[in-house]
């Protein structure tokens, strides 16, 4: 029986070359089994929905997928956000200085130096406070409606493709918020029905498709190609190896273009017969179940352990990368699934820091001193 750190590690080997965690690496609350997945929320949700299982949503686990939807939007769309540099950017130098051992450190106060790194990527305050909103508890309606209205005040202003996102995603929140209200309501039990949908079989060119207003949170891939079909154009995608056409269909039928990942098969696939998921007027599209996006984001950094004089490389991996199970009810009977979010630093290498070097300086009163670099 493997434990959930090991687990992890499996899952993190297939984002990224195989690394060591550190040994100031913790799982949050280890006496809770963590289910790793790519995508802790679309994922869960969609587990939870097969298996009748409840779920637990937080305002928080729904902004956190927004908020990696816009970083793989960014990668391809660069002037959509110009205040927000790529964590791919070389030129950018993200370093930890740390006045004390990596392996003892404080993780509130580690957490803490991380959350300052965002000043290097976002250089706007505006939407540095836009990004990093304050959420009080899982049940407070406002929270519920602070997402709400980030969505609808910002993310319209991110270009073309982003206000069809934002179409999208407004009848899923002010949904949950509805929900929230009248949570006995037939139109509530309807907003969770909606919620997934699955067509299809894999078997030939037939491909299996994931529709629903999760969806909404799956409108662009792992490398920022949109999957809404309204965008989906060959001049957009990567070139396919081989297609696969079917060659006839029924009468009515038309062919709807989707891929299996960002450098595999394309696939033409009949979908006119397959349910359309609707909120409002606003219909939610189609995607292969592996088209389900990451909902986790890696960085490379430094982190300088001045007590030590060492330098280490490290990756950091964060964002919901799995789900805790949870037994309710008097007997213990049902389960709850709720989206887990966490973050990594995993070692890439270590090195000594170079020999300081004395220098002369001049003081405040005009007095030489002796510094060390």
């Amino acid at each position: 029986m493997r434990s959930e750190q090991e687990y992890l590690q499996i899952k993190l080997r297939r984002w990224t070359i195989p690394y060591e965690l550190p040994t100031g690496a913790k799982i949050e609350d280890a006496t809770k089994p963590v289910i790793p997945y790519g995508n802790g929320f679309v994922t869960g949700l969609v587990r939870a929905y097969n298996q009748g299982l409840h779920f637990r949503l937080r305002p928080e686990d729904v902004w956190l997928s927004i908020l990696f939807q816009l970083r793989v939007y960014v990668y391809p769309h660069p002037s959509a956000i110009p205040e927000l540099s790529s964590s791919d950017d070389l030129s950018i130098d993200l370093s930890i200085d740390l006045n004390t051992d990596l392996g003892t450190v404080d993780l509130t106060y580690l957490e803490d130096r991380l959350c300052g790194l965002s000043h290097t990527f976002v250089n706007d305050a505006d939407l540095r406070d836009w990004l990093i909103p304050s959420f009080r508890t899982t049940r407070e309606k406002s929270d519920w409606e602070n997402v709400l209205r980030r969505v609808e005040e910002r993310v319209p202003t991110f270009r073309s493709e982003a206000i069809e996102w934002c179409k999208l995603l407004t009848p899923v929140i002010k949904g949950i918020i509805s929900s929230i209200e009248s949570p006995n309501l037939p139109q509530t039990k309807e907003l969770w029905s909606l919620s997934c949908h699955f067509d299809g079989v894999d078997v030939g060119n037939d491909k299996e498709t994931l529709t629903g207003w999760i969806t909404a949170f799956c409108f662009w891939s792992n490398s920022g190609h949109c999957l809404h079909p309204e965008f989906i154009d060959e001049n957009t995608l990567h070139y396919s190896r081989r297609r696969n056409f079917i060659n006839e269909f029924s009468h009515g039928d038309e062919p709807q273009i989707f891929w299996n990942d960002d450098k595999d098969d394309w696939y033409a696939t009949k979908v006119t017969e397959r349910k359309q998921v609707s909120l409002g007027d606003m219909k939610y599209h189609q995607i292969f179940l592996q088209n389900i996006p990451n909902g986790t984001a890696t960085s490379l950094a430094y982190v300088r352990d001045s007590s030590n004089r060492r330098i280490y490389s490290v990756t950091i991996v964060a964002g919901p990368m799995g789900a805790i199970p949870t037994r309710v009810g008097y007997l213990r009977d049902e389960t709850v699934l709720q989206p887990w979010s966490g973050w990594y630093m995993l070692q890439d290498s270590v090195h000594a820091m170079p020999s300081r070097q004395e220098h002369t300086t001049t003081d405040e009163q005009g007095h030489e001193v002796i510094v060390l670099d």
